[in-house]
């Protein structure tokens, strides 16, 4: 049944992709004073499985004029010395948007149109909570005392708790914005299910017109109840999957006496890939502590596989059935979106299992500082 439905979905999302509109060119333009000379930003349309420009700053400054024929979500990438950086902007066809960035994104603003106006508005509130939640995490980094730690993590859930409820007020407030949907994708996907079915029905019908986003939420919508089929607590073993020579891994052999965090990505797919910085930093500081990470792909062509791990420099074992979500591993566990990242400790049992990087190092940082 479950197979049968996302077969639906995906010949409905190929209807909708035949049909097509027309393009139009839109400006997305912005400053940020972290840019030298030499820089490279670029930008990534997330429906169309790649790069759609790239460009190398002369100052401080940069511009795409993006051909758009629906509203969609983009990734815009900033690549400064060895470092990339990645955020996600909205676009519609013909609104600008411009950006204003603020050093070491501290504070980014835009302008321009409404659909601008919309982000603006929404990004003014998230601040606030994403320096508190900074403030926490450096606090909970040094702390050793096993009771303000635990009051440390109290304060974090009712945040998360707090920054939920803000979310959902905002989209509430904001139900005829094509940016709301935006705002489930992005900011609210770990959401409890009533919640989102409540948010996306409040939503008018002008704004899921022509929104790249409604097939993403509906898709969201019709999975997430699957989502229990691997929980925090079960246990993970016994699989077998093939790397990118063909040849196959047992997980056990893999793990041994690590902990492992198991990457579900897809080369389609933005977040997957624009998270790979902070995953190459959590295996930096953790490896000699005891800790691994396996990617598991849902790609099924091969080449386009093989070809992102080589773009993204992954250096950790990188596994696929090439079945993708239709079959094979990511089916049985009911993993629809991505990323995914799975933490296993040593005898097999899921400890996190979230769509942040930032949900795994919480975990970790416990772990290690327990174990120590």
């Amino acid at each position: 049944m479950m197979t049968t439905l996302i077969r639906l979905h995906l010949t409905a999302l190929l209807l909708t992709t035949l049909t097509g509109f027309a393009q139009t060119d839109t400006r997305l333009s912005g400053i940020f004073p972290d840019l030298h000379k030499g820089a490279r930003v670029r930008l990534m349309q997330t429906s169309e499985e790649g790069y759609i420009d790239s460009l190398i700053v002369r100052d401080s400054t940069f511009e795409f004029n993006v051909p758009v024929s629906e509203r969609e979500l983009y990734i815009i990438e900033f690549f400064i010395d060895a470092n990339r950086y990645g955020y996600p902007v909205f676009l519609q066809p013909g609104d600008p948007v411009h950006m204003q960035i603020a050093s070491r994104f501290t504070r980014i603003s835009f302008s321009g149109s409404a659909i601008a106006d919309d982000q603006h508005d929404f990004y003014q509130s998230l601040h606030a909570f994403v320096n508190e939640e900074a403030r926490l995490n450096t606090q909970l980094a040094n702390e050793k005392d096993t009771a303000l730690i635990r009051k440390g993590k109290a304060e974090k859930l009712k945040l998360n708790q707090q920054r939920q409820e803000q979310f959902a007020n905002w989209i509430r407030a904001h139900n005829n914005s094509a940016y709301a949907l935006a705002v489930m994708v992005v900011f609210m996907e770990d959401s409890p299910f009533p919640l989102l079915l409540e948010l996306y029905h409040s939503i008018t019908e002008e704004a899921k017109r022509d929104n790249l986003l409604t097939e993403e939420l509906s898709f969201l919508l019709m999975t997430k109840p699957y989502d229990d089929l691997l929980k925090t607590g079960d246990k993970l073993t016994g699989f077998t999957l093939p790397d990118t020579a063909g040849k196959a891994h047992a997980f056990a052999a893999l793990q041994g006496k690590d902990y492992i965090m198991i990457d579900c990505w897809a080369s389609w797919g933005a977040s997957c890939r624009k998270a790979v910085p902070a995953l190459q930093k959590l295996a930096a500081t953790y490896s000699k502590q005891g800790f691994k990470i396996i990617g598991i792909s849902a790609d099924t062509k091969a080449k386009d596989w093989k070809q992102a791990i080589v773009e993204d420099g992954t250096r950790w074992n990188q596994l696929s059935d090439l079945q993708g979500t239709l079959g094979g591993f990511l089916h049985e566990k009911g993993i629809y979106h991505f990323p995914t990242y799975i933490l296993v400790s040593p005898d097999g049992t899921v400890l996190a299992k979230t769509h942040k990087v930032e949900g795994i190092q919480e975990v970790l940082q416990q772990v290690f500082k327990t174990s120590k």
